[in-house]
């Protein structure tokens, strides 16, 4: 799950389930993990035609082989709040 802000609305992404829109289509952002304590990686908002786009940028160079790995964004201290909402 990834949260961020976008012209003053919240949004959270939840890419466990395949995208029902592209059925055929293997979402990347799937295959990551979360880690806040080794992330490689960080999330930047880019606004693309009007619509915000998740870009990741690495933090150092990655190793062949290297779990991709990056903060969803959700503090531990929120997560039995949203436990329910991330298991529906």
């Amino acid at each position: 799950m990834f949260s961020f802000n976008y012209q003053g609305s919240n949004y959270w992404i939840d890419a466990v389930r395949q995208c029902r829109c592209h059925p055929r289509t293997i979402i990347k952002g799937r295959l990551l993990n979360r880690s806040m304590k080794t992330a490689n990686v960080v999330p930047r908002i880019a606004v693309l035609s009007q619509l915000p786009h998740i870009l990741l940028f690495a933090k150092h160079d990655i190793a062949i082989n290297e779990e991709i790995v990056f903060d969803y964004g959700v503090q531990r201290d929120r997560l039995s709040e949203l436990q329910g909402w991330m298991l529906s």
